[in-house]
């Protein structure tokens, strides 16, 4: 008998798992860990993954009250650390204060792209990263755009993932602050799209307000303390605001900093 090909399947992963007392105090009953110290949910990803051609996950009610489409996680994501703390700045996470942690896990403003988990049938719905910011703040825009929607971001901080930003910090010794080394090219692009979401409703208002005088400050820093490269730093920061400001994106522009 020919067997029909599954082209989606749907997992349930409901219930809190009252009846399991301690033991499902801090973790959704399909994440305990059963034979092999793997979860319920672990087999079944496993198994429906090698039949079907699309995966949707149902997380409504896990995690008790609440917005049921907050309960829906569009993304999840590892916690990033510095393999090199001294020499590189550890990846900074942003906490959504909106909703409580679940657990090992913790809501997020946003989730970096590496590494990260996102919901399909979701991903559907608010739409893909966006192809004209080349690079830089496309997970950003895209995870301010899920919580829009009404769906969540998460870290899992049991879970590691080494990352290192740029090629080094920068330190403000009097004000102990460091800063990610960044090339020219990169420069451009971050300060170019971070201009670009200001235009963006889906932006939170408190994200604008801090953007636009951090990276001033940043501007400042940089032509201060990297004198040998002074000219192609203030190209990058000039053009990263006027071309954001225009709307002016893509890849083109990082051209000239090669």
């Amino acid at each position: 008998m020919n067997e029909t090909p599954i082209r989606q399947a749907l997992i349930l992963v409901g219930g809190r798992g009252t009846r399991l007392g301690e033991i499902a105090r801090d973790l959704p009953k399909p994440m305990l860990p059963i034979a092999g110290g793997r979860s319920m949910l672990d087999y079944l990803l496993e198994m429906v993954e090698r039949t079907a051609t699309r995966i949707s996950s149902c997380w409504r009610g896990i995690w008790g009250s609440g917005s049921p489409r907050l309960m829906m996680a569009g993304g999840s994501g590892p916690l990033a650390v510095s393999i090199d703390c001294e020499n590189f700045k550890p990846p900074r996470i942003f906490r959504q204060k909106s909703v409580s942690p679940k657990g090992t896990s913790w809501p997020a403003e946003f989730i970096i792209s590496s590494g990260s988990l996102l919901n399909l049938e979701i991903f559907d719905q608010v739409g893909p990263f966006r192809e004209d910011f080349f690079i830089d703040a496309i997970d950003i825009e895209w995870c301010f755009r899920a919580w829009a929607w009404g769906y969540s971001c998460w870290i899992d901080s049991a879970i590691s993932m080494p990352h290192r930003l740029g090629q080094g910090v920068i330190r403000v010794p009097l004000l102990d602050i460091r800063l990610t080394r960044q090339p020219p090219a990169r420069i451009y692009s971050y300060v170019r799209n971070q201009m670009a979401i200001l235009y963006l409703p889906h932006i939170p208002l408190r994200w604008k307000l801090r953007i636009f005088p951090y990276l001033m400050f940043q501007s400042a820093v940089y032509l201060i303390t990297c004198p040998g490269i002074r000219g192609d730093i203030m190209r990058a920061f000039c053009y990263g605001f006027t071309d954001g400001l225009r709307s002016r994106l893509g890849a083109d522009r990082r051209n000239c900093f090669n």
